[in-house]
């Protein structure tokens, strides 16, 4: 699987974690991917731990804060 062949075609809100110790997908395939996305509203945020690690709450805070966002923007605009 090679989602860098894809996400030049994804418009989504997208976000995008990196786990300092990941070694299952490397930090630098992270970012390659956040700078070819081919969506508008891209955040790309760096977490603590492994591939599997919980994520810390500044980093769901974040995530839901996108989500939110993305429903006020989508109920504004109908």
């Amino acid at each position: 699987m090679k989602p860098i062949n894809f996400v030049k075609d994804c418009s989504v809100p997208c976000v995008f974690i990196i786990g300092k110790n990941d070694e299952l997908v490397l930090p630098k395939r992270i970012k390659e991917m956040h700078s070819a996305y081919g969506g508008q509203k891209k955040t790309l945020l760096q977490s603590d731990g492994d591939h599997s690690s919980e994520r810390e709450g500044h980093i769901l805070n974040k995530c839901f804060e996108s989500i939110f966002d993305e429903f006020k923007y989508n109920i504004n605009d109908a």
